[in-house]
């Protein structure tokens, strides 16, 4: 049943391009031409937007992830330092002004760092960064603060800072590593992006080209193939075969229009034939009687003594010959 529904609509579809004008016809092809270009640029807008969108989610989820957590660590990292720096010269400087001086400026980086170190938690959204740092933040203000009078106790809270230290390094190298994994995940769905868009024109290039060529060779044989036909058949009318038919005379494009007078051309020769007969008839037939007439009886005379002279002369001949041999 769906096969024969199948066949029903090809053949509605062969039938409706068949009574298509030619100028109709001459249009199907680069109407598909058209159409597969456009669906190709659809295909590419919406490709495209999904890439815009791809490289967005790159830049601002993957790149920008990955790029605060490198400045915080190595932001920390150099703070760290100079934290180390200041622990180890507070024994042997004697210049409190120079001192405080770099106290203060640690502070200030100190400060500095939080935005940076608390814009990473808020990104990523891990309470843990945001619990070390304060941890953090506290032993490192403590240990300056402590340095300044004493550098025993200043070192006894550097214990403290380089502990939660390493935890708040621990957990920004953990959040680059997942940055880099997004990073990692954005690149790859963008080259899965650009794949399926080559394989999409490709696509469509493929299927708009056999389309093209399916529907030239369909156009050229509706066109072609009848106009065979209706050749051979004026040729046959003009060699004077009346009993052939006339075919496509039931198509609505300009191969009926031309076979329908063909049609009225045959019926005209037939006519003609027909009243043609009929002057020969009553040329030789009376037109009351129906009977034959003098022109007829005069030309089946001359007709029989052709004939009698023919054999006449033919027996002559014979009879020559037989004498010669004798």
């Amino acid at each position: 049943m769906v096969l024969a529904h199948s066949e029903s609509r090809k053949q509605f579809v062969v039938r409706s391009i068949k009574d298509l004008p030619f100028w109709a016809k001459s249009l199907i092809a680069p109407a598909v031409a058209v159409t597969v270009m456009l669906a190709m640029a659809g295909t590419a807008f919406v490709n495209l937007a999904y890439q815009e969108t791809s490289v967005s989610n790159l830049d601002n989820v993957a790149f920008e992830g990955l790029r605060q957590s490198m400045v915080a660590i190595e932001a920390l990292t150099d703070f760290q330092t100079e934290l180390y720096h200041l622990s180890s010269t507070a024994a042997n400087e004697t210049d409190h002004v120079k001192f405080d001086a770099t106290a203060l400026r640690l502070t200030k980086r100190l400060d500095a760092i939080a935005p940076q170190v608390k814009g990473v938690a808020a990104r990523e959204g891990i309470a843990a960064i945001t619990d070390d740092f304060v941890g953090y933040d506290w032993s490192a203000r403590q240990m300056i603060e402590f340095t300044r009078h004493d550098a025993a106790y200043g070192v006894m809270m550097m214990g403290y800072a380089e502990d939660f230290f390493d935890k708040l390094r621990n957990v920004l190298t953990e959040t680059t590593a997942r940055a880099q994994q997004h990073r990692n995940a954005a690149t790859n769905d963008l080259l899965a992006g650009l794949a399926r868009m080559r394989l999409s024109f490709l696509t469509l290039v493929v299927l708009g080209a056999g389309v093209s060529i399916a529907a030239a060779l369909l156009i050229a044989r509706e066109i072609s193939v009848p106009t065979v036909r209706l050749t051979q058949t004026m040729t046959a009318l003009a060699e004077g075969s009346l009993e052939v038919g006339i075919p496509d005379r039931e198509r609505n494009d300009e191969i009926g229009a031309m076979a329908n007078a063909v049609q009225i051309f045959k019926e005209n020769m037939v006519k003609r034939r027909s009243l043609a007969s009929e002057i020969v008839y009553l040329a030789h037939h009376d037109a009351l009687t129906n009977l034959a007439n003098r022109v007829l009886f005069q030309e089946n005379l001359q007709r029989e003594l052709g004939y009698v002279r023919r054999v006449a002369a033919l027996r002559s001949i014979i009879w020559t010959s037989t004498t010669s041999r004798q």
